[in-house]
């Protein structure tokens, strides 16, 4: 049976689970069209958090002149987190060693993590309410890292090998509405 929604239903659930709008207009042909790369990034991570069950997120994307991934759209941090993570140069944190090894990290306990453990990020993100983080790069055609999306989960978890592929997919269906040629 093929169904069409009418468009009071889709304004039903769309109202009833703001989620469903994030996800129909992060998934539509023409997202982002138009729009600046924040505002792009703040969509795309409106539609993904929801979608992979995280509690809070963020995108980064490189910036040349700061030298390092900067939070261009979060979700859910306070001022502590968003200054410590203000410019991601590589190092201790979830999304450098992500952007050094051009790979998703996942650490699905930071408390347990030997490399956390000896520096000031475990602080910050314990401060945050975070348990479980996973960094995943946005690259560009070419294979370089232009960015980065990061979940953040309040409780230990570990994410499925399907939860960890759509993000992929998520992420890289972002990473091409950032470089398509729209205002920057």
């Amino acid at each position: 049976m093929n169904r069409r929604w009418s468009p009071s239903a889709i304004r039903w659930a769309d109202a009833a689970h703001p989620a469903l709008f994030d996800v129909r207009v992060f998934m539509s042909p023409s997202f982002g069209a138009g729009l600046e790369r924040n505002v792009i990034a703040a969509q795309a991570l409106a539609a993904i958090v929801p979608m992979i069950g995280a509690d809070m997120g963020n995108v980064q994307l490189l910036d040349p002149v700061a030298g390092g991934l900067k939070i261009v759209a979060q979700r859910g941090f306070g001022r502590q987190f968003l200054h410590h993570f203000e410019v991601v140069r590589g190092g201790d944190s979830i999304c450098g060693r992500a952007m050094s090894e051009g790979r998703a990290v996942l650490v699905p306990d930071i408390e347990r993590d030997a490399i956390l453990a000896r520096s000031s990020v475990l602080a910050v993100l314990t401060e945050a309410g975070v348990r479980t983080v996973i960094s995943a790069p946005m690259f560009d055609p070419a294979g370089s890292t232009v960015g980065m999306v990061s979940l953040h989960y309040r409780w230990v978890r570990r994410l499925s090998a399907n939860d960890q592929h759509l993000l992929e997919l998520l992420v890289q269906r972002t990473a091409r509405v950032l470089l398509a040629d729209r205002p920057r």
